[in-house]
């Protein structure tokens, strides 16, 4: 899949080690490198192989660990993916993360 930052923030902590460390924790920081592995790795949102909960109609969270989360939503401009009731996942290809830190839920 594709994906996107929200802010520049949010990109430095998902490229740069270090700056994931440090905000983040060491222990987070791992597993949210290996969270997006899994993205890139997968074709469309179907395929990604760890638990995802929908919070709003094109709104998804992933639980890391140690009460931290990475939000995303779909960012496409084609509504292929959209029925009038649901999202086919199988149809979602690109994502932006909005936000990594603790849930707040």
């Amino acid at each position: 899949m594709e994906f996107t930052f929200a802010t520049k923030d949010i990109r430095d902590i998902c490229e740069r080690k270090e700056v994931a460390q440090k905000e983040l924790g060491q222990d987070v920081a791992l597993v949210l490198c290996h969270r997006l592995a899994d993205l890139g790795a997968a074709s469309n949102l179907a395929d990604f192989p760890v638990e995802k909960n929908q919070i709003s109609s094109e709104e998804y969270k992933i639980n890391l660990t140690q009460g931290f989360i990475l939000r995303f939503c779909i960012n496409q401009n084609d509504k292929a993916y959209k029925s009038e009731s649901s999202i086919d996942d199988k149809k979602v290809y690109r994502i932006s993360i909005m936000y990594i830190g603790e849930d707040n839920d």
